[in-house]
């Protein structure tokens, strides 16, 4: 072989090498397509390898991008209101750099701070002073803001995700220390000022940092680190991560095989909720406007989880379908999505065991419903063609009764493999719950005691607990007729065989479940063969005591669909007079010879009384003469 020859394939060689290593850096590193990243971020990424939580074993920027890209074009998907109102993610930390190209500060990528409508950065120092300008000497919340920053440019939500700076950490040599009091008060402010997630890089040892109560975390999605000491959630109090109202982040890193490992500081357990990528994560460094630097920790996995739960509530306000519906928190939905949405998992090596990983690709391409039956987000999969029918059961107004309901599946489906959940909402407020394909729900009077509608709800899961099928229907009850009714005194139901009552001075009558019939309904009542009142009550005055006819007439659209006469018997000692006087006449009526006695005696005794009275003065009279 010539050396001509051997120098032609050594460079032929030399090439083919060269291409092969310049493909293998291609689709290792991570490929953010069409992205708004400022070139400093671009030129930084390139000459580094902490942008590897991008890549498409991680979080799949392109992958994700591509769905997000698929939402703006379907009909499915309106993102015009959110351009008004975006999503936005507070971060409470050491503050930001603002004129980092990275939030758009250069002027090089959009910006991606929540303004006001003057046009200011909605942010807050709550640490004392009026800026809220990074000046740790670390610049933690510029590379933790930075993060989420580098997020949404690479899937061009500039628009519909902002970020809101609190700065409420105070620097101490190369930490930045923050007070509870602080702390505190940037999430009030935070809350106060429209965030939507609340992003807490830090954690505290003490249980009194279990600061996120009910009502904070319906109204926002708080996710904080689980710190990085390297110990089991169950030695000790990583607050806030740990508290029921907060996702608490640990951090994971690829290990050699490109496996996910929780990372060797990172705090783990049963405390926390997630792991996302925190090991050497490349971000602004904030001391400049266009450096970068790596940093790990679950301080830089918080932020991931946070843009990931903003991504998932951007998701839905777009939607034209209701994902959550109204009165429900959009915040606990994301919380429940979060638990919910990942089959990913990072191994600790410290205990063995396997945590959920955040999967951003399944996030936002799964389906999420709220689940009226379990009063949660559920993954819904696939399609069961479901349909309930009544059985049997008749809903008449203040009746009781049994409603039986079934589920009917497509021929061929084994009802086996599936569990039916049942919800029945009744008007007068009780709910019922029921787990099996037939279900019979036994009700009472007041269940349906007005004209509000039954609301049913049929959800039929798998094996898996994924929704599969569901099926709504609303009842509405009938309104009671003549069947009900039933002629009353005093509130007691008269039976058809019933004989004459007897009745006292103010007894009432009425006609049983007329509150129940239609409003087109009239009644009208007789005595003794005269018309005495138009009305569903009627308390009859008897000029005497005696025998007498009451009778009474529902009418319905002017026709008489129920009639009922009693006889009744009025014993006059019981009419109550409206005066004194008629009082006495009949106290005298009713003992009238007992009367003229005592009168005749108490007469004799008048007599008496003035005849002694008048001898006693004719005497002194005599006296003085």
């Amino acid at each position: 072989m010539t050396a001509a020859r051997k120098r032609t394939l050594i460079c032929l060689a030399t090439f083919v090498i060269a291409l092969i290593l310049a493909c293998g850096f291609l689709f290792s590193s991570a490929q953010v397509a069409e992205a708004l990243l400022p070139e400093s971020w671009t030129d930084a990424a390139a000459g580094d390898t902490g942008d590897w939580y991008l890549d498409g074993d991680n979080l799949d920027i392109d992958g994700v991008k591509s769905t997000v890209d698929s939402w703006r074009i379907s009909s499915a998907y309106d993102f015009s209101a959110l351009a008004d109102d975006p999503v936005v993610i507070a971060v409470i930390d050491s503050g930001v750099n603002p004129s980092h190209d990275i939030f758009g500060g250069g002027g090089s990528c959009p910006d991606v701070f929540f303004r006001d409508s003057s046009g200011a950065i909605v942010g807050a120092n709550t640490a004392g002073g009026a800026s809220f300008v990074d000046d740790a000497s670390d610049r933690h919340g510029t590379h933790v803001a930075g993060i989420i920053a580098v997020l949404i440019h690479a899937l061009d939500l500039e628009d519909y995700i902002k970020i809101m700076p609190i700065k409420a950490g105070t620097p101490e040599g190369t930490k930045t220390s923050f007070s509870l009091t602080d702390v505190r008060e940037a999430i009030t402010f935070a809350l106060s000022n429209g965030a939507d997630i609340v992003n807490m890089s830090l954690t505290a040892d003490s249980a009194g940092w279990n600061i996120v109560s009910d009502s904070n975390a319906d109204t926002a999605l708080f996710v904080a680190a689980a710190g990085n000491d390297g110990k089991s959630s169950a030695s000790g109090n990583f607050y806030p991560a740990e508290s029921d109202n907060v996702v608490g982040v640990m951090s994971y890193a690829e290990d050699s095989l490109g496996g996910k490992t929780l990372s060797s500081t990172s705090n783990y357990g049963s405390g926390f909720d997630i792991a996302a990528p925190g090991n050497l994560i490349l971000s602004a460094d904030g001391s400049t406007a266009d450096g970068y630097k790596k940093l790990s920790g679950t301080s830089m996995a918080s932020p991931v989880v946070a843009f990931a739960a903003a991504l998932l509530e951007v998701k839905w306000r777009a939607s034209a379908f209701e994902e959550v519906p109204d009165g429900v928190s959009e915040a606990r939905s994301a919380q429940q999505a979060l638990s919910l949405h990942s089959a990913d998992t990072a191994y600790s090596t410290k205990d063995r065991k396997y945590y959920t990983a955040l999967d951003l690709s399944a996030l936002v391409g799964k389906s999420f419903v709220y689940s009226e039956a379990k009063g949660e987000m559920v993954i819904a999969s696939g399609f069961v063609d479901v349909e309930m029918e009544v059985v049997s059961g008749d809903l008449t107004l203040g009746r009781a009764g049994t409603l039986e309901l079934g589920a009917a599946l497509p021929e061929g489906e084994d009802a086996a493999e599936y569990t039916f959940v049942w919800t029945v909402k009744f008007g007068g407020g009780n709910v019922y719950y029921g787990t099996r394909q037939n279900f019979a729900v036994s009700y009472n009077a007041a269940d349906v005691a007005t004209m509000n509608t039954v609301s049913v709800l049929l959800e039929v899961y798998s094996d898996a607990g994924l929704l599969v099928g569901s099926d709504t229907l609303v009842l509405s009850p009938s309104y009671a007729d003549e069947s009900d009714f039933a002629i009353s005194v005093d509130g007691k139901a008269i039976g058809d065989e019933s004989p004459s009552q007897s009745v006292d001075s103010g007894t009432v009558f009425s006609v049983s479940y007329i509150e129940y019939a239609s409003p087109d309904t009239e009644t009208v009542w007789y005595l003794d063969g005269e018309e005495v009142a138009r009305a569903n009550r009627f308390a009859p005055e008897f000029d005497a005591a005696g025998t007498h006819t009451v009778k009474v007439v529902v009418y319905e659209n002017g026709t008489a669909v129920y009639e009922r006469s009693i006889v009744v018997e009025f014993n006059a000692k019981s009419v109550a007079p409206d005066d004194i006087w008629g009082k006495i006449e009949q106290s005298f009526e009713d003992n009238r010879d007992t009367y003229i006695l005592v009168g005749v005696v108490l007469g004799l005794a008048v007599v008496i009384v003035g005849a002694v009275v008048i001898a006693i003065v004719i005497r002194r009279g005599n006296r003085r003469a």
